[in-house]
């Protein structure tokens, strides 16, 4: 793991939350408007089934294991920059710098 400064270690860490929250809410609104879609008969039970299937999967998958609380924080706060959970606009000028070759890393 990097070193960080404390003050850019407690940023990533906050990020890391605050990512993990969004990824959350983003995942949570696809399958309400899913929900909506079955409930309007517009898709079937089975295809339901197969939607939350789908977000077990990216809940298990993504969110715990990639902002699991050890680690190197940088890495899932790039990840989620990557993924539009976080902008550049989220982090301080300091730790946008620590972790901006994690950023290309992590889309490789």
């Amino acid at each position: 793991m990097p070193e960080y400064s404390k003050k850019v270690q407690f940023e990533l860490n906050k990020l890391k939350k605050k990512a993990f929250e969004r990824a959350q809410d983003m995942e949570l609104e696809i399958l309400y408007k899913e929900f909506e879609r079955w409930k309007k008969k517009r898709i079937s039970s089975d295809t339901m089934e197969k939607v939350i299937d789908k977000h077990k999967g990216f809940r298990k998958e993504v969110l715990e294991n990639q902002y699991q609380l050890d680690g190197d924080p940088g890495v899932p706060v790039a990840d989620a920059i990557n993924r539009g959970y976080l902008t550049k606009k989220d982090l301080s000028a300091e730790a946008y710098n620590c972790i901006e070759i994690l950023i290309d890393l992590v889309n490789i």
